[in-house]
């Protein structure tokens, strides 16, 4: 919802020609409302949890669930880098992404009132498991859910997906 992420958002979707892209400059969460948005330095690092802030007075913003956002839509894709609010926008949704990539920032998720552990269970229980994403674009490598993961960069981000989606719809050219 940072009005300087929405207008680079509308430069660069102008710049190339993109139609089928509705912008809504609005936050995710649980519920409907309204929350103070803190900005930084780094406009990608603005977020609703103002221990980042830089000084300036925050934006207020509005909030709304995902299940709202994409009511009369079925995307085949969420790709979430938001600053911490990555559980309450999956906790205000119940729709089922066929997949997921999520940036997974510990300090972000703490100021949050969350952690890395609380995004996996959540993701575990709705059925998704988790996949490492390679720099090199390499096939994605699943992760089990017995093992810890530990986060040696402020921000990773993880592919969420079913059982078998990645191999039978990432990489065709692999038969289970």
């Amino acid at each position: 919802p940072d009005i300087r992420n929405v207008k680079k958002l509308n430069k660069n979707l102008d710049i190339n020609s993109c139609v089928n892209v509705q912008v809504i400059q609005t936050a995710l969460g649980v519920d409907v409302g309204q929350a103070a948005l803190w900005p930084h330095d780094d406009n990608g690092q603005s977020s609703i949890y103002g221990e980042t802030h830089v000084g300036d007075k925050p934006a207020i913003v509005a909030v709304q669930p995902l299940d709202i956002l994409i009511s009369d839509r079925r995307p085949r894709l969420l790709r979430m880098d938001i600053e911490g609010s990555e559980v309450n926008a999956l906790l205000g949704c119940t729709f089922d992404f066929p997949c997921i990539i999520s940036e997974i920032n510990e300090g972000a998720l703490k100021r949050a009132g969350h952690s890395a552990k609380d995004l996996f269970r959540l993701m575990r229980e709705r059925g998704y498991r988790r996949y490492h994403l390679h720099a090199d674009g390499s096939m994605p490598s699943h992760i089990d859910a017995y093992q810890d993961v530990v986060l040696k960069r402020e921000n990773t981000n993880m592919l969420f997906a079913p059982r078998d989606y990645v191999a039978k719809n990432l990489w065709p050219e692999v038969e289970l």
